[in-house]
């Protein structure tokens, strides 16, 4: 028996699509797009973690710059194409790390980055037409700052600098020429210092480029304002700097010579030496002159010797000889003329010059010189046959007292003390020290490592938690929609057998074809029409089942 039955329906999905997407063109438009949404977000969510993954890490290749070479700075990074930051707070260009060093020296070969200020270079631009001289001395003058900025800049410490000239007139008419002087602003790195002589390089290479200008005149100071040429009070820290150099390099001497000679009867781990030193910085001199009074020599001698020999003197004694005699009077024992006698003197004078033994001494004792020393010494145990550690005897601890003493040059009247202990030393190992090895979790690989890692898990988490289950429900529901169409085109079937097998009944007993009644067919074909437009894939399998029937 054959029917033929033409039914109108909405479209159906091709036999040959799969049927996971089958089942999602079978579901209602609301879980479809939950569908879609969440497989979206799950791209979205595995390109961020994968990009934040290889994501390099950035370090700073400058900082501080302005807009004009960070400009240079980030068009010469474009055409290398590096990947950069620029940090908008700071102002600093970041490159990834592992290409740091490589990137500063392809900038470094372009003469990037280049220093803001002009030096000579602005004497090259062409002058305006009627420029006056006081133009043109201005701007040779601001060529000489430049110049002088650029070679503080090429300091390592410096980051940048400005110099300030104040240039006095020169005159003919004036005797006394001023001197010039000049100031300079340096702008240091973070967490440098300039040390003492880079100060005093400063002013000398300021000094030595501009005429009349001594290193006193140079002013310098740093971007928080401290003033690094203030000499008169760096010459009090110097002094003082310089003796305590001065004191633990002589130290150091002394320590220096105690382990070198017991090192080899001990063992330099054996021992431990300290040495005070107590260093006179006075310098003194002294100027004597001493005489030994026992000791005269005769410098030189003069002797006159004079003898004088005549008549006895007339007159009277004590009367003047030019007054005229008196009266005469003959005396009553008057001697006769020749009765007078001769006389003579003698007279002897003698100069002697005597130079004493004279000393005179120039004494210059110099700073630095050593007034005491305390030194103290601690020895180790040494070991027996056995191994073991024992006490050193008193003996021993004599004569390594006495050999210290030697090598230092040990001085009981300057006061110098010494102690010599022995003990036993705790926690000393003779095997070489090891260097304990980096961390792995501080190796450089291992952050690159820990984010592939994490990104790989995050994505599996999300499969795990979010798709797995939204699958597993699709699926699920597919499964009980197929079972469904299963069943209702069973019993489809089975209920066409049924009316088949009751007309042919009929058809046996009687002998006569039962025909259906007028509006049987049209309730039939509504009802087909009706499952075809609500379940087309119930009305294919069906149609399937047919054929596989028709075929056997």
């Amino acid at each position: 028996m054959e029917k033929e039955i033409t039914v109108e329906h909405d479209l159906v999905p091709p036999d040959n699509l799969p049927e996971s997407v089958k089942g999602f063109l079978g579901l209602p438009v609301v879980r479809q797009l939950a569908l879609l949404i969440s497989t979206a977000a799950s791209v979205a969510l595995i390109a961020v973690v994968v990009l934040w993954s290889m994501k390099p890490d950035m370090s700073i290749l400058f900082g501080g710059l302005e807009g004009k070479e960070a400009t240079e700075i980030v068009d010469a990074l474009m055409a290398l194409n590096v990947e950069y930051k620029l940090d908008s707070m700071s102002g600093a260009v970041m490159v990834p790390s592992d290409r740091l060093h490589d990137i500063r020296l392809q900038l470094a070969s372009q003469g990037l980055p280049r220093s803001s200020g002009l030096g000579l270079e602005i004497l090259q631009q062409k002058p305006e037409f009627g420029t006056s001289q006081f133009m043109e001395i201005a701007r040779y003058q601001h060529a000489i700052e430049g110049e002088l900025a650029k070679s503080i800049t090429a300091i390592h410490s410096v980051r940048s600098a400005r110099v300030h000239l104040a240039l006095p007139k020169q005159s003919a008419f004036v005797r006394k020429k001023e001197r010039a002087s000049a100031s300079v602003l340096v702008n240091l790195f973070s967490g440098r210092q300039l040390e003492e002589s880079q100060v005093d390089a400063i002013s000398h290479l300021v000094a030595a480029s501009v005429p009349n200008m001594e290193p006193a005149d140079v002013t310098i100071i740093d971007e928080r304002g401290n003033l690094l040429s203030d000499k008169q009070n760096r010459s009090a820290l110097n002094v003082s700097e310089e003796q305590l150099k001065y004191t633990r390099m002589v130290e150091n001497t002394y320590i220096d010579r105690v382990v070198s000679i017991l090192g080899p009867i001990v063992g330099e781990d054996k021992i431990r030496a300290q040495i005070a030193a107590d260093i006179d910085f006075t310098a003194t001199e002294k100027t004597m002159e001493s005489y030994n009074p026992d000791l005269p020599a005769l410098r030189s001698e003069q002797v006159v010797e004079e003898e004088r020999v005549g008549a006895a003197p007339i007159g009277i004694p004590g009367a003047l000889a030019n007054q005229p005699p008196g009266a005469g009077n003959a005396p009553e024992d008057a001697v006769g003329a020749n009765g007078g006698t001769r006389s003579s003197s003698k007279n002897l004078q003698a100069t002697r010059n005597y130079e004493l033994d004279r000393t005179i001494s120039h004494i210059s004792n110099p700073m630095g010189q050593v007034k005491r020393l305390s030194i103290a010494v601690v020895l180790d145990h040494k070991l027996d046959e056995n191994g073991e550690p024992i006490e050193r005897s008193v003996d021993e601890l004599e004569r390594l007292t006495a050999l210290i003493k030697e090598a230092v040059g040990y001085s009981g009247r300057r006061g110098d003390t010494i102690n010599v202990m022995n003990t036993r030393f705790e926690g000393l190992n003779s095997e070489p020290i090891v260097l304990p090895e980096i961390p792995i979790w501080e190796q450089a690989w291992f952050i690159d490592v820990i984010k592939l890692v994490l990104g790989f898990l995050l994505v599996v988490l999300f499969l795990l938690v979010v798709i797995r289950p939204m699958l597993g429900r699709l699926a699920e529901s597919n499964r009980m929609q197929v079972a469904e169409e299963l069943a209702l085109a069973e019993g489809l079937s089975a209920a066409m057998k049924q009316e088949e097998a009751d007309a042919n009944k009929k058809l046996g007993l009687d002998g006569l074809i039962e025909l259906p009644t007028p509006g049987a067919y049209e309730e039939n074909l509504q009802m087909v029409a009706h499952v075809t437009k609500n379940d087309p894939a119930l009305v294919a399998q069906v149609v399937r089942k047919w054929i596989g029937e028709g075929g056997r």
